[in-house]
């Protein structure tokens, strides 16, 4: 108990404009470390892979960082 914090090493949603949204490339072997490691909910998994809502990205590109084989590419418009 007592004050805690959490923070983050990107742009906080409330005060920075999205950036364009990422999204999971072929090289997605289905390991799960995006969804574990992060909870974010743009991250979904389906047909063995892990897969980007893009409504719902924001394009902090923290997802791409996690990846151990790089599968989650750049946002682009």
């Amino acid at each position: 108990t007592g004050v805690q914090a959490l923070i983050f090493r990107a742009p906080c949603i409330c005060v920075a404009p999205p950036e364009p949204p990422w999204g999971v490339g072929d090289g997605c072997v289905g390991c799960k470390k995006c969804i574990r490691e992060l909870g974010c909910p743009a991250i979904v998994f389906a047909d063995g892979k892990a897969a980007i809502e893009p409504s719902l990205c924001y394009g902090c590109g923290l997802c791409a960082q996690i990846c151990p084989v790089w599968a989650i590419e750049g946002g682009k418009e």
